[in-house]
């Protein structure tokens, strides 16, 4: 193992890194081009350096598409607090195609009346669980690890 980590170079990492967000792989999402253009570059990298790769293809039938960061604020009026997206708030992808602002107050899922509240899905509570009893909800707010950096 420490021979192998011996051969690990910063600077081979960060050009790849960089090759790999270049404007030429714009849009690496499933079934873009730039998600095949950097797929087929990222094999033919791995082959210059003697890995075997095999690519499977696969249907997928949607990507839901993050037009733009939302804007989270916590609370109410002058006592509201912006939350950070990325770290500490993200979009599930059921929701990436809702577009209208929403705005409630906060209620437990499985819990009293949903409409128009956000509902907090405790822990313990499934996902499927708090989906089956959110009719009407504005939404469901779900906690979510974060890594030692803070990001999700």
């Amino acid at each position: 193992m420490e021979a192998i980590l011996a051969t690990v170079s910063a600077g081979r990492m960060a050009a790849t890194l960089a090759a790999l967000a270049s404007p030429g792989f714009t849009g690496r999402r499933v079934g873009t081009d730039g998600g095949a253009a950097a797929r087929a570059w990222l094999a033919d990298h791995l082959t210059a350096l003697g890995a075997t790769v095999d690519t499977d293809d696969f249907p997928v039938r949607a990507v839901p598409e993050v037009y733009a960061a939302p804007t989270v604020a916590w609370g109410e009026g002058r006592s509201s607090t912006s939350l950070v997206f990325g770290r500490e708030v993200a979009i599930h992808s059921a929701s990436c195609d809702a577009g209208e602002v929403r705005r409630g107050p906060l209620g437990l899922a499985g819990n009293g009346d949903p409409t128009g509240r956000w509902l907090v899905v405790p822990p313990g509570v499934s996902l499927f669980d708090a989906y089956a009893d959110a009719r009407d909800a504005a939404g469901l707010v779900v906690s979510r690890a974060v890594d030692a950096d803070g990001w999700q």
